[in-house]
Protein backbone atom coordinates (compact mmCIF):
# COMPACT_ATOMS: atom_id res chain seq x y z
CA UNK A 1 0.00 0.00 0.00
CA UNK A 2 1.51 3.20 -0.97
CA UNK A 3 1.11 6.28 1.98
CA UNK A 4 0.93 9.75 0.92
CA UNK A 5 3.14 12.48 3.02
CA UNK A 6 2.62 15.26 0.58
CA UNK A 7 1.40 18.22 1.90
CA UNK A 8 2.23 22.03 2.64
CA UNK A 9 2.86 24.16 5.86
CA UNK A 10 1.76 27.29 6.70
CA UNK A 11 3.34 30.59 6.41
CA UNK A 12 2.45 32.27 9.41
CA UNK A 13 3.74 35.69 8.83
CA UNK A 14 1.64 38.36 7.09
CA UNK A 15 4.03 39.03 4.06
CA UNK A 16 4.33 41.19 1.01
CA UNK A 17 6.35 39.04 -1.36
CA UNK A 18 7.94 40.73 -4.17
CA UNK A 19 8.97 38.59 -7.13
CA UNK A 20 8.05 35.63 -9.28
CA UNK A 21 6.72 32.71 -7.64
CA UNK A 22 6.60 29.83 -7.26
CA UNK A 23 10.21 29.22 -5.44
CA UNK A 24 12.08 25.91 -5.04
CA UNK A 25 13.65 25.93 -1.73
CA UNK A 26 15.20 22.56 -1.80
CA UNK A 27 14.03 19.48 -4.20
CA UNK A 28 10.49 18.46 -3.59
CA UNK A 29 9.55 22.12 -1.92
CA UNK A 30 8.05 25.01 -2.88
CA UNK A 31 7.35 28.62 -1.71
CA UNK A 32 4.10 29.60 -3.29
CA UNK A 33 0.87 30.95 -3.07
CA UNK A 34 -1.29 28.77 -1.32
CA UNK A 35 -4.50 27.69 -3.00
CA UNK A 36 -7.94 28.55 -2.68
CA UNK A 37 -8.59 24.44 -1.08
CA UNK A 38 -5.58 25.21 1.14
CA UNK A 39 -6.65 28.25 2.48
CA UNK A 40 -9.97 26.63 3.28
CA UNK A 41 -7.99 24.16 5.42
CA UNK A 42 -5.76 27.02 7.19
CA UNK A 43 -8.75 29.19 8.02
CA UNK A 44 -10.45 26.86 9.61
CA UNK A 45 -7.36 26.05 11.72
CA UNK A 46 -7.13 29.95 12.61
CA UNK A 47 -10.00 30.37 13.72
CA UNK A 48 -9.06 29.13 16.99
CA UNK A 49 -6.88 32.18 17.68
CA UNK A 50 -9.69 34.53 16.97
CA UNK A 51 -8.01 37.03 15.36
CA UNK A 52 -9.54 40.21 15.72
CA UNK A 53 -8.84 41.41 12.34
CA UNK A 54 -7.09 38.99 9.70
CA UNK A 55 -3.92 40.23 8.60
CA UNK A 56 -3.87 37.58 5.58
CA UNK A 57 -6.88 39.55 3.96
CA UNK A 58 -6.26 42.88 4.94
CA UNK A 59 -3.89 45.66 4.19
CA UNK A 60 -3.19 46.99 7.99
CA UNK A 61 -1.73 50.65 8.05
CA UNK A 62 -0.14 51.36 11.51
CA UNK A 63 1.26 54.52 13.26
CA UNK A 64 2.03 55.00 16.86
CA UNK A 65 -1.17 56.02 17.86
CA UNK A 66 -4.29 54.37 15.69
CA UNK A 67 -3.94 52.10 12.29
CA UNK A 68 -6.22 51.73 9.89
CA UNK A 69 -7.29 48.61 7.74
CA UNK A 70 -8.59 47.71 4.10
CA UNK A 71 -10.07 44.46 3.22
CA UNK A 72 -7.75 43.01 0.14
CA UNK A 73 -9.44 41.27 -2.84
CA UNK A 74 -9.00 37.50 -2.56
CA UNK A 75 -6.02 37.55 -5.27
CA UNK A 76 -4.20 39.60 -3.12
CA UNK A 77 -4.93 37.53 -0.25
CA UNK A 78 -1.32 36.63 1.77
CA UNK A 79 -1.45 32.91 2.45
CA UNK A 80 1.69 31.46 1.49
CA UNK A 81 2.92 28.35 2.15
CA UNK A 82 5.85 25.55 1.78
CA UNK A 83 4.38 22.88 -0.04
CA UNK A 84 6.33 19.20 0.02
CA UNK A 85 6.25 16.03 -1.84
CA UNK A 86 5.93 12.70 -0.03
CA UNK A 87 7.98 13.71 2.92
CA UNK A 88 8.11 16.57 5.87
CA UNK A 89 11.39 15.12 7.38
CA UNK A 90 13.22 18.69 6.13
CA UNK A 91 10.82 21.22 7.46
CA UNK A 92 12.83 21.75 10.48
CA UNK A 93 15.83 22.26 8.77
CA UNK A 94 14.46 24.90 6.51
CA UNK A 95 12.64 26.08 9.35
CA UNK A 96 16.32 26.72 10.97
CA UNK A 97 17.55 28.08 7.56
CA UNK A 98 14.24 30.48 7.18
CA UNK A 99 14.89 31.49 11.24
CA UNK A 100 18.30 33.33 9.43
CA UNK A 101 16.98 36.01 7.29
CA UNK A 102 16.68 38.90 8.28
CA UNK A 103 13.53 38.87 7.34
CA UNK A 104 12.73 35.52 9.14
CA UNK A 105 9.97 33.04 8.58
CA UNK A 106 8.19 31.03 10.90
CA UNK A 107 6.26 27.88 10.09
CA UNK A 108 3.08 27.06 11.63
CA UNK A 109 0.20 24.35 10.83
CA UNK A 110 1.52 21.60 8.64
CA UNK A 111 -1.72 20.04 6.91
CA UNK A 112 -1.25 16.44 5.03
CA UNK A 113 -3.05 15.92 1.76
CA UNK A 114 -4.44 12.74 2.65
CA UNK A 115 -5.66 14.20 5.74
CA UNK A 116 -3.95 15.04 9.35
CA UNK A 117 -2.45 17.72 10.80
CA UNK A 118 0.17 18.58 12.47
CA UNK A 119 2.08 21.61 14.80
CA UNK A 120 3.68 22.94 18.14
CA UNK A 121 1.20 24.37 20.18
CA UNK A 122 3.51 26.63 22.19
CA UNK A 123 5.29 27.86 18.98
CA UNK A 124 2.23 28.96 16.89
CA UNK A 125 0.10 30.19 20.28
CA UNK A 126 3.60 32.83 21.08
CA UNK A 127 3.74 34.18 17.48
CA UNK A 128 0.22 35.01 17.16
CA UNK A 129 0.56 37.08 21.17
CA UNK A 130 3.72 38.29 19.86
CA UNK A 131 2.59 39.45 16.02
CA UNK A 132 -0.89 39.66 14.92
CA UNK A 133 -2.45 42.22 17.47
CA UNK A 134 -4.05 45.25 16.23
CA UNK A 135 -0.66 47.81 15.11
CA UNK A 136 0.56 44.38 13.09
CA UNK A 137 2.04 45.12 9.49
CA UNK A 138 2.96 43.08 6.82
CA UNK A 139 6.71 42.30 6.20
CA UNK A 140 8.32 42.96 2.62
CA UNK A 141 10.55 40.07 1.72
CA UNK A 142 12.07 40.03 -1.63
CA UNK A 143 12.62 36.86 -3.79
CA UNK A 144 16.05 36.77 -3.35
CA UNK A 145 15.92 36.70 0.32
CA UNK A 146 13.35 33.32 -0.24
CA UNK A 147 16.45 31.96 -2.30
CA UNK A 148 18.76 32.76 0.65
CA UNK A 149 16.75 30.14 2.43
CA UNK A 150 18.63 27.08 -0.02
CA UNK A 151 21.98 28.97 0.63
CA UNK A 152 21.32 28.49 4.28
CA UNK A 153 20.04 25.22 4.25
CA UNK A 154 23.07 23.97 2.80
CA UNK A 155 25.50 25.23 5.47
CA UNK A 156 23.13 23.48 7.99
CA UNK A 157 23.26 20.26 6.14
CA UNK A 158 27.12 20.06 5.36
CA UNK A 159 27.75 21.02 9.16
CA UNK A 160 29.86 18.19 10.58
CA UNK A 161 27.68 17.70 13.84
CA UNK A 162 30.09 15.93 15.83
CA UNK A 163 32.84 18.08 15.31
CA UNK A 164 31.10 21.01 16.28
CA UNK A 165 28.54 20.49 18.51
CA UNK A 166 27.96 24.28 19.84
CA UNK A 167 26.60 25.13 16.48
CA UNK A 168 24.16 22.51 16.37
CA UNK A 169 23.41 23.51 19.84
CA UNK A 170 22.76 26.77 19.13
CA UNK A 171 20.87 26.76 16.11
CA UNK A 172 18.47 24.09 18.07
CA UNK A 173 18.35 26.85 21.06
CA UNK A 174 17.72 29.93 18.38
CA UNK A 175 14.74 27.92 17.50
CA UNK A 176 13.45 27.00 20.76
CA UNK A 177 13.72 30.73 21.86
CA UNK A 178 9.95 30.56 19.56
CA UNK A 179 7.97 29.80 22.11
CA UNK A 180 9.31 32.29 24.78
CA UNK A 181 6.99 35.74 24.18
CA UNK A 182 8.57 38.63 23.36
CA UNK A 183 7.30 40.38 26.01
CA UNK A 184 9.19 38.07 28.34
CA UNK A 185 12.98 39.26 29.32
CA UNK A 186 13.89 35.98 29.58
CA UNK A 187 14.10 35.81 25.75
CA UNK A 188 16.27 38.20 25.84
CA UNK A 189 18.51 36.56 28.47
CA UNK A 190 18.18 33.30 26.02
CA UNK A 191 19.91 35.25 23.47
CA UNK A 192 22.94 36.19 25.58
CA UNK A 193 23.29 32.33 26.45
CA UNK A 194 23.28 31.70 22.76
CA UNK A 195 26.24 34.00 22.18
CA UNK A 196 27.97 32.16 24.82
CA UNK A 197 27.39 28.87 24.24
CA UNK A 198 28.84 29.45 20.44
CA UNK A 199 31.64 32.22 21.36
CA UNK A 200 32.80 31.98 25.09
CA UNK A 201 35.14 29.09 27.09
CA UNK A 202 34.42 28.98 31.05
CA UNK A 203 36.71 31.29 32.34
CA UNK A 204 39.74 30.40 33.95
CA UNK A 205 39.36 31.02 37.62
CA UNK A 206 42.86 32.58 38.21
CA UNK A 207 42.72 34.61 35.00
CA UNK A 208 41.33 37.98 36.24
CA UNK A 209 40.68 39.45 32.64
CA UNK A 210 39.37 35.77 31.17
CA UNK A 211 35.76 36.77 31.64
CA UNK A 212 32.62 35.94 29.77
CA UNK A 213 31.66 39.88 29.13
CA UNK A 214 35.73 40.88 27.92
CA UNK A 215 35.07 37.33 24.97
CA UNK A 216 31.71 38.36 23.85
CA UNK A 217 32.80 41.95 23.49
CA UNK A 218 36.20 41.42 21.59
CA UNK A 219 35.15 38.77 19.33
CA UNK A 220 31.33 40.00 18.31
CA UNK A 221 33.57 43.00 17.60
CA UNK A 222 36.32 40.72 15.58
CA UNK A 223 33.24 39.36 13.82
CA UNK A 224 31.43 42.32 12.75
CA UNK A 225 33.90 42.75 10.06
CA UNK A 226 33.23 39.36 8.44
CA UNK A 227 29.89 39.21 8.64
CA UNK A 228 27.39 38.48 5.56
CA UNK A 229 25.66 41.76 5.79
CA UNK A 230 26.91 44.77 7.82
CA UNK A 231 26.08 44.82 11.85
CA UNK A 232 24.80 48.21 11.77
CA UNK A 233 25.35 49.46 15.59
CA UNK A 234 24.48 53.17 14.89
CA UNK A 235 20.80 51.85 13.41
CA UNK A 236 20.27 50.26 16.72
CA UNK A 237 22.09 52.41 18.66
CA UNK A 238 23.02 56.11 17.79
CA UNK A 239 24.78 57.36 20.43
CA UNK A 240 27.42 54.87 20.96
CA UNK A 241 30.20 54.16 18.02
CA UNK A 242 32.19 51.52 19.73
CA UNK A 243 31.41 48.14 19.66
CA UNK A 244 33.58 46.87 22.41
CA UNK A 245 31.91 49.22 24.24
CA UNK A 246 28.51 48.55 23.11
CA UNK A 247 28.79 45.05 23.95
CA UNK A 248 30.36 46.21 27.48
CA UNK A 249 26.72 47.90 28.24
CA UNK A 250 24.88 45.18 26.99
CA UNK A 251 26.56 42.90 29.53
CA UNK A 252 26.15 45.25 32.10
CA UNK A 253 22.60 45.52 31.33
CA UNK A 254 22.59 41.36 31.22
CA UNK A 255 24.17 41.48 34.25
CA UNK A 256 21.44 43.36 36.42
CA UNK A 257 18.50 41.72 34.36
CA UNK A 258 20.05 38.12 35.50
CA UNK A 259 20.28 39.47 38.93
CA UNK A 260 16.91 40.70 39.40
CA UNK A 261 17.66 44.25 38.97
CA UNK A 262 15.61 47.08 37.38
CA UNK A 263 16.77 48.52 34.57
CA UNK A 264 16.56 52.71 34.44
CA UNK A 265 16.60 53.39 30.30
CA UNK A 266 16.77 57.05 31.46
CA UNK A 267 20.05 57.47 33.17
CA UNK A 268 22.55 54.58 32.96
CA UNK A 269 21.26 52.78 30.45
CA UNK A 270 19.71 55.64 28.35
CA UNK A 271 22.08 54.58 25.24
CA UNK A 272 20.42 51.08 24.86
CA UNK A 273 16.80 53.24 24.78
CA UNK A 274 14.57 49.89 25.51
CA UNK A 275 14.22 46.69 26.12
CA UNK A 276 13.00 45.86 22.76
CA UNK A 277 15.88 47.80 20.79
CA UNK A 278 18.36 45.64 22.64
CA UNK A 279 16.12 42.72 21.82
CA UNK A 280 16.08 43.40 18.03
CA UNK A 281 19.93 43.95 18.26
CA UNK A 282 20.40 40.74 19.71
CA UNK A 283 18.69 39.17 16.84
CA UNK A 284 19.89 40.14 14.50
CA UNK A 285 23.35 39.90 15.46
CA UNK A 286 22.62 36.47 16.21
CA UNK A 287 21.69 35.70 13.08
CA UNK A 288 24.31 37.23 11.65
CA UNK A 289 27.09 35.03 13.91
CA UNK A 290 24.79 31.49 13.37
CA UNK A 291 25.71 32.28 9.40
CA UNK A 292 28.78 33.01 10.42
CA UNK A 293 29.45 29.70 12.41
CA UNK A 294 27.91 27.87 9.63
CA UNK A 295 29.85 29.01 6.94
CA UNK A 296 33.26 29.02 8.70
CA UNK A 297 32.51 26.40 11.89
CA UNK A 298 36.35 25.77 12.37
CA UNK A 299 37.47 29.36 13.10
CA UNK A 300 34.35 29.84 15.46
CA UNK A 301 35.75 26.54 16.84
CA UNK A 302 38.99 27.74 17.50
CA UNK A 303 37.77 31.32 18.47
CA UNK A 304 35.96 29.92 21.34
CA UNK A 305 39.05 28.77 22.59
CA UNK A 306 40.66 32.10 23.00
Amino acid sequence: MYNDFSGFAHVLDSLDVSGKLPIEIIPGHEFRRATDQEIDRIKRELKNHRLVISPYEHRIISTEKSFTTKPLPSTQWKYYVISFNNTNDELRTIENASNLLKNDISLGYMFFNQGGLGFSQAEISTYFIDHFSYWYTSKLIKRSEILEINYNYNLITNLDPIRYPPIVKALSDFHQTKMITDRSLLKVLSYFAIFECVLTHLPHPNDTIDSITRQIRTKMSLLGKRFQRELEYSLYFPSLTDPEKIWKKLYDYRSRLAHGESVDFTRQFHELQSHDKIRFFLLESLKLLLLYALKEPEFISDLQKC
